[in-house]
Order: structure tokens, then sequence, then C-alpha cells
């Protein structure tokens, strides 16, 4: 379907392909991100709270998220994401 490029009703080789290329850029930038991104997790839970979010996007002088942004990010309880959930949500934006 997403992988039927040329919308066929098959995925050919070439389309295949592609996918694994994507597939593998995605999984090298998630190693890259990740490598960043774990110093912003200064109690090592592997997981991201919001003041954790909010230093990271202040290191990057970002300003933070506003409330709202946060409840739709972390849930009403403002609790915490995995590392692989935030990115799984970065990937969606």
């Amino acid at each position: 379907v997403a992988m039927d490029v040329d919308g066929d009703g098959a995925v050919d080789e070439d389309e295949f392909t592609a996918l694994m290329l994507r597939l593998r850029r995605l999984s090298e930038g998630e190693e890259r991100l990740m490598h960043y991104l774990m110093p912003v997790d200064v109690n090592g839970d592997h997981q991201l709270d919001p003041t954790e979010l909010r230093r990271l996007f202040g290191s990057v002088g970002q300003p933070p998220l506003t409330p709202q942004e946060e409840r739709h990010l972390f849930g009403p309880l403002a609790g915490r994401l995995s590392w692989s959930a935030f990115i799984d949500r970065l990937l969606l934006v």
C-alpha cells in the first residue's frame, strides 16, 4: 500500500529495496539521535519527562512547549515517555 509506490497493486523489487534503504537510514538516524539525547536523561531511567524535555529544548535554543503541547505529548498526567516512544512521535510529526 504505502510501499507500492507506482500503485500497481504489488511491491516490486525496486520498491522493496527503496523501503529497506529508508528503514536503514531511519535506524541510523535514530542511533545518532539517541547518542545526542541520552545525556538529557539525567536520572538514567531511559525515559523522557517534561523537565528533561525542557532542558533538551533549552540546550538547542528552543522555547519550551506550552502546557497544552506537553499534555498532548506526555498525556494528561504529564508522565514519562520511553525514548523509543518519543522518537516514534518525532517521526510522526
